[in-house]
């Protein structure tokens, strides 16, 4: 399980922006954003977690934001 990784690995930015993917996927927008958040604090050159909070975000018809 992914959230087993984080204590192996906390620097690890891949299985946070999993988190992140995975409550996008469950549409529990406010755990992807913090999990997206949280990934890219620990690597912002990630870009992954910046499509997922886009997503959301224009979901969520805050267009400006998405952008």
């Amino acid at each position: 399980m992914l959230s087993n990784l984080i204590g192996k690995m906390p620097y690890y930015a891949r299985t946070y922006n999993g988190l992140g993917n995975a409550y996008l996927n469950l549409k529990n927008y406010d755990q992807a954003i913090n999990w997206y958040k949280k990934c890219i604090s620990i690597n912002k050159m990630y870009e992954h977690p910046y499509y997922g909070l886009g997503s959301i975000y224009s979901q969520l018809g805050n267009y400006d934001i998405s952008i």
